[in-house]
């Protein structure tokens, strides 16, 4: 539920002026990927607000994990508000502007070093969402290539603390990190080794 402290009718149509604003200059397709129960009624009012509806699909499916990846793999950019979208999304290498409306979201993109890519729903503004995507959009994958590196880097440091035997605390960002360096390791054809 994404309405804490704001009325959804504000950041919803923030959203879609954003939205529009970014198709007015951009070629392409809109794709909403609904995720948890709400999501279809929320992608049904945004396009409903913009002026680019054509542009616009909602997917009306729950996707996997998997399927979902496969999806979110194949966008050039991805405008989230689920973690684990943005997630999937960085692990694919697609360039993301989260809009957060709880602290997790802001936590994560502040460790995979992307806090200028987060707006707060509460704060919307649709020319700084609509800056934000095109920003991200050229910036963002000259910034994955060095977090690409950092995970490897950080596998590597996992598999042999793994394999020394040394009980060690496993937090969330070391898991999402070795996750991400192994599938990067294997998405650019090396071997992981074990």
């Amino acid at each position: 539920d994404c309405d804490r402290g704001i009325h959804p009718s504000f950041w919803e149509r923030e959203t879609a002026a954003g939205l529009d604003l970014f198709l007015a200059d951009n070629p392409g397709h809109i794709v909403f990927l609904p995720s948890q129960r709400d999501d279809l009624g929320v992608a049904a009012r945004v396009r409903s607000y913009m002026k680019h509806p054509r542009r616009v699909t909602a997917l009306d499916a729950t996707l996997s994990p998997a399927q979902l990846f496969a999806v979110l793999s194949q966008c050039d950019l991805v405008v989230g508000m689920h973690m684990h979208a943005l997630i999937l999304a960085l692990l694919a290498n697609v360039p993301v502007v989260a809009l957060s409306f709880d602290t997790e979201i802001e936590q994560a993109m502040q460790r995979t070093g992307l806090a200028a890519f987060t707006l707060d729903i509460q704060a919307l503004d649709s020319m700084r969402m609509a800056g934000l995507m095109k920003t991200a959009a050229l910036s963002q994958p000259t910034h994955m290539a060095s977090l690409a590196a950092a995970a490897r880097h950080n596998a590597r440091l996992a598999i042999e603390v793994m394999g020394s035997g040394v009980a060690q605390a496993v937090t969330p960002e070391s898991i999402f990190l070795l996750a991400r360096g192994i599938h990067k390791q294997l998405s650019h054809g090396h071997t992981a080794r074990l």
